[in-house]
């Protein structure tokens, strides 16, 4: 191969191709490994259970040469991912060393293995001395000669020259010329751009203070170490590591190599060093058919990993009931995804809803992956993996999730629409079941009112004729209670004629609150010999006048406050409510009952049923109330609890004014001195009072 001339390169040259310098490059051993245990791996589906570790036989880990790669060792440790296909992806990114001549490639097997010591060393002090990651330790100070690494990579002529020279001075000649600085703070720049490990810095330093023929430096580095305990192990790893033969401090201090733990130490970097740093043999096409090979195995993996999740779509599809319910199918797609590789919990949630993570695991899932159609996100699913790590699937397997969530949404929305209308229907049914029912009713009421009204009026009138007569007490009552039968008999008649045929409403200008109170007061005697208590809570917005029936209020509030009172036992309450706004009316009155059964809610609106005891009425209040309120265009809602009293609530539409009649031109009464406005409102107070 030829060699580089130090005329080959500028100054400005070797400074920008540092600063544009983002990584190192890696040994061609590190790279064919790594890729022939990918495939390895990938051919056997998943890596070989490690053989158990003697206690008697090194970590063979240690002796891996990927892990003595410094530009290997640096590239792993700025990704979080520690999975095959991170391997694979730095594989294909990242430039192997060069072929160079002799004396470069000498010069680099030197700062190889000076490194290798270094890291030995550290690794055995570490492990002597009970530290918790001696590892971790030892990869900071493989990476301690960082300056150094990034000069023979971009500049290896240059760095040749730095390693045979053996005078300090000239030394520093050079790293001044060819770098503008010393190696030593090159160092530390690329440790804070690439973002090392703080135990990187002091592997640097606790180096260089060991080359350092004064020991003074030490004693104020040590004070600036992260960690004093760890910088005391470095520093003397250091020492161990300066009695090598490959020390490259240039100051002339010998290697001592008569003690054991340097004979160990010294066997051991050969031990690890036994191949060449960069295959001379090695080739850039060889190079590139690598790297290619590394990225086409990497698009294999993801090409497996999409088949496999959608032969997994397609087996839950195929096993799913064709109209799956919302619920059904998000269990059964969580189950789905907690079967992709490095997932430990999954959950599959319905835009919209509230969902706590797993219990054993974080609350905020690693990966969220949100199923969009049309613009709008279905549901999403998230995702717990094993590392920490976020996933993203194939596209194609998340669209065809989001067509199911589509399918599975659109058949919920099918089956709501289903249901309304049967209910609809049914009600529709009923009406029309019921329609002979109450035209039959309302035939009766017709000719039982034309029969026997006549002869009540009799009755009553002759009834109240003797009444006036009478002076024995005794006859007095007995005529009283005819007269109050008569009438009696006439007010069912009438509720019977109402529920049948209920009149159309009459809207008057009123004040539905003062409505509300007269039916309280009228009733508050009645209430009072039951020993219930009625409270009344208004808004003063609803004091407002509306127009509206007056008749159908009273006939509202009196039914439904008998009912409350009726149903609450003595010593209890009934709340009524009143709210209002200007387009509608809200009534909500609340007792403290016993609440009502299922057999009563069933027939809680039906004129022919009654759930009273014979002699207490009919029970048409609410059936009447139900009619007013459907024939007023407004809603009637009721809710009860067992043993806790029931609400009914009754909200009604209220009708805009019509306008006022007038037969005055304005200009004609504003001269006049007559107001057509204060008028129309003069009669309306009038109306309003007479309706309060």
């Amino acid at each position: 191969m030829r060699s580089h001339s130090s005329s080959q390169l500028t100054i400005s040259e070797i400074r920008r191709s540092l600063d544009r310098l983002d990584r190192l490059p890696i040994r061609p051993t590190t790279a064919l490994l790594l890729l022939e245990r990918a495939e390895h791996e990938f051919e056997e589906g998943s890596a070989r259970p490690a053989p158990a570790e003697s206690p008697r036989r090194p970590d063979p880990r240690r002796l891996d040469p990927v892990a003595l790669d410094p530009g290997w060792v640096l590239a792993r440790a700025s990704i979080e991912e520690r999975d095959r296909r991170a391997d694979l992806r730095l594989v294909s990114e990242l430039k192997w060393w060069k072929s160079v001549g002799a004396r470069e490639t000498a010069a680099l097997e030197q700062l190889r293995r000076h490194a290798i010591a270094y890291a030995s060393a550290v690794r055995r002090v570490a492990s002597e001395s009970n530290d918790p990651d001696p590892d971790a330790l030892a990869t900071s100070a493989l990476l301690a000669d960082l300056g150094l690494w990034a000069w023979a990579a971009v500049d290896p002529c240059g760095f040749a020259d730095w390693i045979e020279e053996p005078l300090p001075a000239r030394r520093a000649e050079i790293e001044r010329a060819r770098l503008g600085s010393d190696h030593l703070m090159l160092s530390i720049r690329l440790m804070e751009r690439w973002g090392c490990p703080r135990t990187v810095s002091d592997a640097h330093w606790a180096l260089h203070c060991a080359k350092s023929v004064d020991p003074g430096p030490l004693d104020s580095v040590d004070g600036s170490a992260s960690e004093r305990h760890r910088f005391a192990i470095l520093a003397n790893a250091a020492e161990l590591a300066e009695t090598t033969p490959w020390r490259i401090d240039g100051r002339g201090r010998r290697a001592s190599t008569g003690s054991p733990q340097s004979r160990l130490l010294i066997a051991e970097v050969q031990a690890r060093t036994a191949g060449p740093f960069v295959d001379p043999q090695i080739t850039p096409r060889e190079e590139r058919l690598v790297r290619r090979n590394a990225a086409l195995l990497l698009e294999l993996e993801e090409a497996e990993r999409t088949r496999a999740s959608a032969a997994r779509f397609l087996e839950a599809f195929n096993s799913s009931a064709p109209l799956q319910r919302p619920e059904v199918w998000t269990e059964q797609s969580g189950r789905a995804w907690c079967d992709e590789p490095g997932v430990s919990a999954a959950r599959v949630v319905w835009a919209g809803s509230a969902s706590d993570g797993p219990a054993d695991s974080p609350r905020a899932p690693h990966s969220v992956i949100p199923l969009r159609r049309h613009g709008r996100t279905l549901a999403e699913i998230q995702l717990w993996t094993e590392s920490n790590a976020s996933i993203v699937p194939d596209a194609m397997v998340t669209a065809a999730w989001s067509r199911w969530a589509e399918e599975v949404a659109a058949g919920q929305r099918l089956g709501l629409r289903l249901s309304s209308a049967l209910e609809l229907r049914h009600e529709a049914a009923g009406r029309e079941d019921r329609a002979p029912e109450l035209s039959a009713l309302a035939e009766f009421a017709a000719g039982a009112g034309h029969e026997l009204n006549n002869p009540l009026a009799v009755i009553v009138g002759r009834a109240q004729l003797l009444l006036t007569k009478q002076t024995d007490p005794g006859d007095s009552r007995s005529l009283r209670t005819i007269i109050s039968q008569a009438q009696r008999t006439s007010r069912i008649l009438r509720d019977l004629m109402f529920v049948s045929r209920p009149p159309m409403p009459r809207p008057k200008l009123c004040q539905p609150d003062a409505i509300l109170e007269n039916s309280i007061r009228d009733l508050q005697s009645e209430a009072e010999a039951r020993s219930v208590r009625i409270s009344l809570e208004l808004e003063e917005e609803s004091a407002a006048r509306a127009w509206v029936d007056p008749d159908s209020l009273r006939h509202i509030a009196d039914s439904l406050l008998r009912n409350a009172i009726e149903a609450t036992p003595g010593g209890g309450r009934v709340v009524v409510k009143s709210r209002g706004t200007a387009e509608r009316l809200d009534w909500t009155i609340e007792d403290e009952g016993r609440g009502l059964d299922e057999r009563e809610a069933t027939h809680l609106f039906d004129p022919f049923f009654c759930g009273r005891q014979a002699g207490r009425g009919l029970g048409l209040g609410l059936p009447r109330v139900a009619r007013i309120i459907e024939r007023s265009r407004g809603d009637l809602t009721w809710h009860s609890d067992a043993g806790r009293g029931s609400t009914f609530r009754v909200t009604l539409p209220l009708d805009e004014p019509p306008p006022a009649p007038s037969t005055t031109k304005p200009e004609e009464a504003t001269r006049s001195g007559w107001n057509p406005e204060s008028r129309s409102g003069e009669e309306i107070d009038i109306k309003s009072r007479a309706c309060g």
